[in-house]
């Protein structure tokens, strides 16, 4: 038998205790799911389409925009002396956040810079990208992008709007 299976089994089985709470809070789910999990959110406020909502559970801090009242970003962020997200905790939100299409699977991207991009194959434009260096996770939807592109147009309209 393979010396680092047993090993391996025991990282995976802790990660998997780790995440049963924190990895709740998955794509797509609204607003009440997510305060009968966590409670009430430390921070509330909204701008335009965007309702931003943030969390802290054990170790981590859960950042979630709230697009039409439905989970269109979520960003996973370790408190604990702002630890960087190991691959296997990594691995392990993205494997939380697949959704109900059992065709779904995560894609390795470009690694640009510092950050490591992932495509969710079948997953209808979510993507995650994940920031090596301050740890953090953050999974997107394209509805998510396109409410802030159009915070931004009409920011950008609102500036112009005297020329």
């Amino acid at each position: 038998m393979n010396p680092r299976l047993p090993r391996q089994i025991l990282i995976y089985a802790n990660l998997l205790l780790l995440f049963c709470g924190v990895s709740q809070a998955r794509i797509g789910e609204n607003y009440d799911e997510l305060v009968a999990r966590y409670g009430k959110p430390n921070t509330d406020f909204s701008r335009e389409k965007i309702r931003r909502l943030l969390f802290e559970k054990d170790d981590f801090t859960i950042g979630v925009d709230l697009v039409c009242n439905k989970a269109e970003k979520i960003s996973y962020t370790k408190k604990k002396e702002r630890a960087p997200l190991s691959e296997y905790e990594v691995k392990a939100l993205l494997d939380k956040n697949i959704g109900t299409n059992t065709k779904a699977e995560w894609k390795e991207g470009p690694l640009i810079e510092r950050n490591q991009y992932f495509r969710l194959k079948f997953g209808e434009g979510t993507e995650a990208r994940w920031d090596m260096v301050r740890g953090n996770l953050t999974i997107y939807t394209r509805e998510w992008k396109g409410a802030l592109e159009s915070i931004g147009a009409k920011d950008a309209n609102e500036k112009l709007g005297a020329f």
